[in-house]
């Protein structure tokens, strides 16, 4: 899967890719909507080469980690902030392995738009599971959005499973509480429409 994707953001320009945003403000309304301190850590799951991390900088918050299965959307990602990049925290991580980002801890929210979708396997779910229960803090957020059950079957000549809000739910298990879901229409850089669902899941128990 890293050759994969390795060799997609290689030959892709960021902003040619099926899940570009050029602001992702449906992102940002569930950030807004979890009310967290400018310090309290967000990991973008997935983020690779995404603006998700570049528009949290610019609306001031100051812990912040992207963790990406591709290092060299990693890299591109880094060379896009320059200077600011040193601000961020880039971690190299296969999240369908339940032992990766031993060194996180404490997220107050945890964001995914472009991970959960792809682990077709049951098992890879569960390890995916495992990561965000060990590393998200009590009283945290899960912000998950996927391929809404009308979505893509396939994306990046990958195939997806495709979700709605009690689904996603149930990757998450009962330590998560469902605080928001929502629809929305993505059109890609190819003019083609994309069904999403947006869930934000606040962690109720240990």
């Amino acid at each position: 899967m890293q050759q994969h994707w390795d060799q997609f953001h290689a030959a892709t320009p960021a902003d040619r890719t099926g899940f570009w945003e050029p602001t992702p403000e449906t992102s940002l309304r569930v950030v807004e909507h979890a009310g967290l301190a400018a310090d309290d850590l967000i990991l973008d799951a997935g983020g690779g080469a995404s603006t998700f991390v570049d528009s949290l900088l610019e609306r001031g918050h100051t812990n912040l980690a992207v963790a990406d299965i591709s290092a060299v959307a990693l890299e591109r990602a880094r060379e896009r902030l320059g200077e600011r990049a040193a601000l961020v925290r880039w971690l190299t991580a296969d999240l369908s392995d339940a032992s990766a980002l031993p060194e996180v801890r404490d997220v107050a929210l945890w964001h995914d738009r472009a991970v959960l979708h792809f682990l077709t396997a049951a098992e890879d779910r569960e390890a995916y599971s495992a990561i965000v229960d060990r590393v998200v803090r009590p009283g945290g957020y899960a912000a998950l959005a996927a391929f809404s059950l009308t979505g893509a079957e396939a994306c990046c000549d990958l195939p997806v499973r495709n979700y709605d809000a009690s689904m996603l739910g149930e990757v998450l298990g009962p330590a998560f509480e469902l605080v928001e879901a929502f629809d929305h229409l993505y059109i890609n850089p190819a003019g083609d429409p994309r069904p999403y669902v947006y869930t934000l899941f606040r962690r109720v128990s240990a």
